[in-house]
């Protein structure tokens, strides 16, 4: 391994890393994080206590890479401070395939070790250094990588080769030794990679130099704000460059830099498109502040996974599809800027980068977009019968990133948070937990949005969140109404798709439609069944509930002449193994009948020309979920939800 060029890299960065940061960052409240961090650190408790004995204060990485090959070589130089009075191992997140050449530890080799059972390695220190005061280690490492999770793909694209990284959630050992967690951010990096002539590398903050020598190029990434292991990335191809520009600031300079790397073949396609993205950078800014790394730029780099990765400063993309531009853009602010304190809490990364993507639909595209949005996300969430947004099961990569819970429902969960507190209250909301110095470049938990989504608006939600995100499900409403003279009529009653949620404190918006005019009420349910009376002029025509599709509901609507009782009993609800049906109004045999589908719409069930008021139905083979049940006569037709377990 040729080390002549890395030794002068350290000398370089000496003076870089002394520089005057762009920001201070070290003005963070200790005494807040010392008992949020008592939570965070239990969703690393596999991991060696070694590693939570220092704080990370800077990386210098270099690396070799040719993209022909699936191979990595370099070496990972860690800046840090000793957070315990004596400190004489250092534990590095690192996957045992890679290979250790030599550690070396002021100016010397010292001894190390493998974990291989929690992928650590671990460097022994000759002498404990004083605690608080920065220190260095050098690694000097390769191999090929074990690929567990994509986190460092070699590929091609038109016959030409590219590799690129993508560490989340726990992807980075893979392919560098480093601190690998949740609870400490590196105040900055400098990122080296060597690589062939006629590649260029992408990664993160801003490109300082670029370095021939006959047939390779280094390429030196300088990023001086706080980042997050699994945020560091490269990729490295032939790619083609161009820049945009977009206006972040009141005066006419304020332009950032949108950097665009992308296939050759592709730069024709991805153009256009791309221009989206200074639309959508100064929409952000309008609505949650500045653009968080703005001293450096924005950049997209083209990759061929199915889907994109919001690298700090410099977003890895399938395609440019507004909706993937606007999520990865998000995540500056939500995640890069304020990254979740715990897998557990993903859904503040992943459920406001969908929130963005609506909201980018809604003030760029257009309505028809928005709309699109909205029942393509809503739909989605409706399948999510139970489960929570809040992640139970942090060693499933599955479950941190379920489509249903932690990115549609999450993301509707906060445009229902909008409709509950207002515009102007949500969005203060957002930017005040953004701009909070105990959460700006570090970590934040649910918690901690709760209270500024209070702090704007006023309101308890303890409740909401403990049903919404710590919960599952969602509820299921029956209306009833009728209109009589100058009054209107309605009864409301609640089900949940999950049988341990027992209600759903909502304002459910109803619109009455009088004559072609619209009014909307917001009618809150106290209780799992409830009356509500409302004077009216006119006619009503219709009842639409939630016509604006704020909510995460199902809902059946009963015009009926006069409101009945419940026609038909069902109960248990859930069922295990019998459902009683108790028919209440009264019927002729000949004319009556029962009813069960399910969610699809399949008839599972049925029962005609019915001689009892009184049937039991052995569900007892059904599959665990909700189904409708419907009782028709020749007077009405009634449906109801019902749960098995």
């Amino acid at each position: 391994m040729k080390k002549d060029f890395i030794y002068l890299v350290a000398l370089i960065t000496i003076f870089l890393y002394s520089e005057v940061k762009a920001q201070d960052f070290s003005n963070r409240n200790l005494a807040y994080w010392e008992a949020a961090n008592q939570q965070r650190l239990a969703s690393f408790s596999e991991h060696n206590t070694a590693e939570y004995d220092y704080d990370v204060t800077y990386y210098r990485n270099y690396w070799e890479v040719n993209p022909k090959a699936f191979y990595i070589k370099g070496s990972v130089t860690m800046y840090y401070k000793p957070t315990a009075a004596t400190l004489t191992q250092i534990g590095f997140d690192m996957n045992p395939d890679l290979n250790v050449d030599s550690v070396i530890y002021h100016g010397k080799k010292t001894a190390n070790s493998k974990n291989s059972a929690a992928s650590e390695l671990l460097v022994n220190l000759p002498k404990s250094p004083p605690m608080g005061i920065v220190d260095s280690v050098t690694i000097y490492y390769e191999g090929i990588p074990y690929n567990t999770q994509e986190s460092i793909v070699q590929n091609y694209h038109n016959n030409v080769p590219d590799i690129w990284t993508l560490s989340e959630p726990y992807g980075a050992e893979d392919w560098w030794p480093c601190k690998q967690s949740l609870i400490d951010k590196a105040d900055s990096i400098d990122i080296y990679v060597k690589t062939r002539v006629g590649n260029l590398a992408a990664s993160n903050g801003i490109l300082v130099s670029t370095i021939i020598h006959d047939t390779t190029v280094t390429f030196h990434w300088k990023h001086r704000y706080p980042i997050a292991t699994y945020l560091v990335g490269i990729a490295v191809t032939n790619y083609s460059q161009y820049n945009l520009y977009a206006h972040v600031g009141p005066n006419p300079g304020d332009s950032l830099l949108i950097l665009n790397y992308v296939y050759p073949e592709d730069s024709a396609t991805f153009h256009n498109p791309s221009l989206l993205a200074k639309n959508t950078m100064e929409l952000y800014v309008k609505f949650f502040g500045r653009y968080p790394f703005d001293l450096e730029k924005y950049g997209q780099a083209e990759f061929d996974y199915g889907g994109g990765m919001e690298h700090q400063t410099m977003s890895f993309v399938r395609n440019m599809e507004f909706s993937l531009i606007s999520h990865e853009m998000a995540h500056h602010w939500f995640g890069d800027k304020v990254t979740c304190g715990s897998w557990k809490d993903i859904w503040l990364n992943e459920g406001f980068a969908v929130f963005c993507e609506g909201l980018a639909e809604k003030n760029i595209i257009g309505a028809k977009a928005w709309q699109i949005w909205k029942n393509s996300n809503l739909g989605i969430a409706l399948q999510e019968t139970s489960g929570s947004i809040y992640v139970d099961d942090t060693t499933s990569v599955d479950r941190i990133f379920s489509y249903g819970l932690t990115y549609c429902k999450a993301g509707y969960v906060l445009r229902m948070l909008e409709f509950i507190m207002g515009d102007s209250a949500f969005f203060n909301g957002c930017r005040n937990y953004l701009a909070d110095k105990n959460l700006a470049y570090f970590f934040a938990n649910t918690i901690d949005l709760q209270h500024h989504f209070e702090s704007a608006s006023g309101l308890k939600l303890d409740s909401f969140f403990k049903e919404w995100i710590y919960g599952q499900g969602y509820p299921m409403y029956n209306i009833y109404w009728s209109q009589t003279s100058n009054q209107l009529k309605i009864k409301i009653s609640q089900t949940q798709t999950d049988p341990y949620v027992r209600f759903f404190y909502l304002p459910v918006p109803i619109d009455i439609r009088i004559g072609g005019r619209d009014t909307i009420f917001n009618l809150t349910l106290t209780s799992a069944s409830q009356n509500f009376v409302i004077p009216i002029n006119g006619k009503v025509d219709s009842l639409i509930p939630d016509p604006e599709q704020w909510l995460i509901a199902s809902y059946d609507v009963f015009p009926l002449d006069s409101l009945p009782g419940t026609p038909v009993g069902i109960y248990p609800n859930p069922a295990e193994d019998v459902l009683t049906i108790n028919i209440h109004q009264p019927g002729t045999s000949s004319n009556a009948a029962v009813e069960i589908y399910d969610m699809s719409g399949k008839l599972l069930y049925d029962n005609i020309n019915i001689e009892s008021n009184l049937i039991n139905i052995d569900v007892s083979n059904f599959a665990n979920g909700v189904y409708i049940i419907r009782y028709k006569n020749a007077a009405t037709t009634f449906q109801e939800k019902f749960m098995k377990l």
